[in-house]
């Protein structure tokens, strides 16, 4: 591939950035800032970049836009993810060149690294199990994304791995004894997908440390009776008394079908390290994501009733299965109105538990995109 089209537009936008160093050093990200007081200049006060650091320069921006096509993001292993424009062709590179040093490495914390080292990091950030894809947002939301997710890697301290292990193993348990004892009866195990216990505990204890007081839940049915017992903290009596009846109801019912417990909702006080977080699950019916809008309507009054106007205080949290937010067009009619003033909640963390299987359809037989998820692009 010829990339001196590529190498053409990156210089520009090098000798822009160069010229704004030479004014104010400040004025350009610490990344450039590095690259420029590391590089030769040719005399004059030219910058002096070779063609092979512009088409390492190529290859990073790929990586950032790109990379995510080669992520594990399947434990399966049913599928195997190949981004042919990842390969170092593509770029004028080959591996006579993983053994140089270039300093455009800088820009993602490897200044004068080896093409190998590069690479090597390059795929540890973007090519694992847990990765980005960001192109499609405006430039700014970009480079907030990139920059966080370059410079802060997750980690886990030995107390969130220890309250990870305890949620997952409470979510565990409690699978296995409802399907021991409730052999046959619906209801949409997490298995698989367990890692929703953890994500949500971790959720409140570090948003309680930013001042965050309530979460409102928009919940899916898969993994409804483990996050009611093991995140919100409904005893179990009345969840195994719900697989049979209601218990909350003054009067039984002669004909119930025993599909409520799906509906049920909960709300509970979570203790914190940093104060007492409110959490509140929406109930909802069994048309899945009908309770986006209910779930989003009340973050919105809360925060009004609050005085949160900075909408930072109370937070949803909508939770789908992944072929119900591809397939259901209430989810992009609510998308739609996060920018709208009059509706907005200053944001939603939606999480879309992906097992693989839309009930009894296979991803390929359900949509036309490859993630679920690009309905999002939309905004």
């Amino acid at each position: 591939m010829n990339n001196e089209a590529i190498n053409i537009s990156n210089l520009d936008y090098i000798e822009l950035l160069y010229t704004q160093f030479k004014t104010n050093p400040a004025s350009v990200e610490t990344e450039w800032e590095r690259f420029f007081e590391g590089v030769e200049f040719a005399q004059g006060g030219k910058l002096g970049v070779s063609d092979k650091e512009l088409s390492v320069l190529s290859l990073i921006q790929t990586y950032r836009a790109h990379g995510f096509n080669e992520a594990a993001l399947d434990p399966l292993g049913l599928k195997k993810n190949t981004a042919p424009e990842l390969e170092l062709k593509y770029f004028g590179l080959s591996d006579k060149d993983l053994d140089t040093k270039f300093q455009i490495g800088s820009l993602i914390g490897k200044a004068n690294a080896t093409l190998r080292d590069i690479v090597a990091h390059l795929r540890k950030l973007y090519c694992g199990t847990l990765t980005i894809q960001v192109s499609d947002t405006t430039p700014e939301t970009e480079k907030w994304f990139i920059r966080e997710f370059e410079n802060n890697a997750f980690k886990l301290s030995a107390d969130e791995k220890k309250a990870a292990l305890t949620a997952l193993s409470r979510a565990e348990v409690l699978e296995k004894f409802l399907h021991t004892r409730y052999v046959g009866q619906k209801r949409f195990s997490v298995e698989g997908g367990d890692v929703l216990l953890p994500m949500m505990d971790l959720l409140v204890q570090r948003g309680s440390k930013l001042q965050l007081k309530e979460v409102v839940i928009g919940m899916a049915h898969r993994g409804r009776i483990n996050m009611l017992v093991n995140f919100m903290g409904k005893p179990l009596d009345l969840v195994f008394g719900d697989l049979n009846g209601p218990m909350e109801l003054e009067q039984p019912l002669d004909d119930f079908d025993g599909d409520v417990k799906y509906h049920l909702g909960y709300k509970t006080e979570k203790e914190t390290a940093t104060g007492s977080v409110k959490a509140v699950m929406a109930y909802n019916p069994s048309h899945l994501e009908t309770v986006n809008g209910i779930a989003l309507g009340m973050a919105r009054a809360v925060q009004k009733l609050s005085n949160d106007k900075t909408r930072k205080q109370v937070v949803p949290v909508l939770i789908h299965g992944y072929a119900a937010f591809a397939g259901q067009g209430v989810v992009f009619e609510t998308l739609q109105m996060s920018n709208v003033d009059a509706y907005t909640v200053g944001g939603t963390i939606h999480i879309v538990i992906d097992n693989q299987v839309g009930f009894t359809t296979k991803p390929e037989n359900a949509r036309s995109t490859r993630f679920s998820t690009e309905v999002a692009k939309s905004i």
